[in-house]
């Protein structure tokens, strides 16, 4: 029971929808503004990068939070030192769907990348950074930030059997990519139509996504 309470903070944390927030204080409904995504990319053509990298680490504390007080459950209530992955799977996990499916928003969400790379960098902080890097590459090539997100999230279960994580680890990382990748979809579908946005700082349009 206890467990399940936590997971539903969990979730309610994920589902605190920041970029609409700091959106409507500016006057503005983000979710009627360019890609209409609560994201930090979205924010950030909309408002600027300040506000794009306000959403982007308030929503990567979001996973980060939920997955390390899910790790820490064994410390607190079971007089145990042990960091539980698998419980820290399941809080961050939690967070990322709350995310994607705010409570707040009628089930409505962002794409989860922030969110997800929070949760990495609990468990795996080296995944998580080599799987920013991936993202930084990419996105610094191809100038896609939604093509930079995917190659990011896709390589994350990757890096997490390279370094010998478990197969408990390694299968979470790769439904949670798969969780990504399904929420681009009509990014994929643009992508594939040859309409996809570049990121651009000299337009105010830029790429229909948001992480």
């Amino acid at each position: 029971m206890m467990i399940a309470l936590i997971a539903i903070g969990a979730y309610l944390l994920g589902s605190l929808p920041f970029g609409k927030w700091i959106a409507a204080a500016r006057g503005i409904d983000i979710m009627r503004e360019g890609s209409k995504s609560i994201g930090a990319t979205n924010v950030w053509r909309t408002l600027g990068w300040k506000a794009g990298l306000a959403v982007f680490l308030l929503d990567a504390a979001k996973g980060f939070i939920a997955a390390t007080a899910g790790g820490m459950i064994p410390r607190l209530f079971e007089n145990n030192s042990t960091f539980s992955h698998e419980l820290a799977l399941l809080m961050g996990a939690s967070a990322v769907l709350g995310h994607s499916a705010s409570i707040f928003l009628g089930f409505k969400g962002g794409k989860s990348v922030a969110a997800a790379l929070g949760v990495l960098l609990s468990i795996s902080p080296e995944v998580a950074g080599l799987s920013l890097l991936v993202f930084l590459i990419v996105f610094g090539i191809c100038r896609y930030v939604s093509v930079g997100s995917l190659c990011g999230v896709v390589s994350a279960p990757i890096f997490a059997a390279a370094f010998h994580y478990s197969w408990v680890i390694v299968l979470a990382y790769a439904v949670l990519a798969a969780l990504i990748v399904y929420r681009h979809r009509a990014n994929i579908n643009r992508l594939m139509k040859g309409e996809e946005y570049k990121f651009s700082k000299q337009s105010s349009t830029t790429e229909a996504h948001g992480p």
